[in-house]
């Protein structure tokens, strides 16, 4: 198990649920996490055979719950940040 870190970079609150695709049946890690503008959150996952996560995010205006984003297949090694928002949404 390895712990990475969600980030926000939008400018608005987020809702993120991230799935772990390392995991023998897909397992979230996170549900729901409120990440507000500029801040981030921790999530452990499991690493692969090259200590890397594979998690599936998806994003959720905090204040327009019709305004979503999915970012498929996102991976990082222990203590990297991946970054997340709903620009282009």
């Amino acid at each position: 198990m390895i712990q990475v870190f969600i980030e926000n970079t939008d400018v608005t609150d987020l809702f993120a649920t991230a799935t772990d695709l390392n995991t023998a049946q897909p397992t979230p890690v996170l549900t729901n996490q409120r990440i507000n503008a500029g801040n981030r959150v921790p999530a452990n996952a499991q690493e692969d055979g090259n200590g890397n996560c594979l998690l599936t995010i998806v994003t959720v205006d905090a204040n327009d719950p019709t305004r979503t984003k999915t970012f498929n297949n996102q991976s990082c090694s222990a203590g990297q940040t991946i970054q997340v928002d709903l620009f282009g949404v």
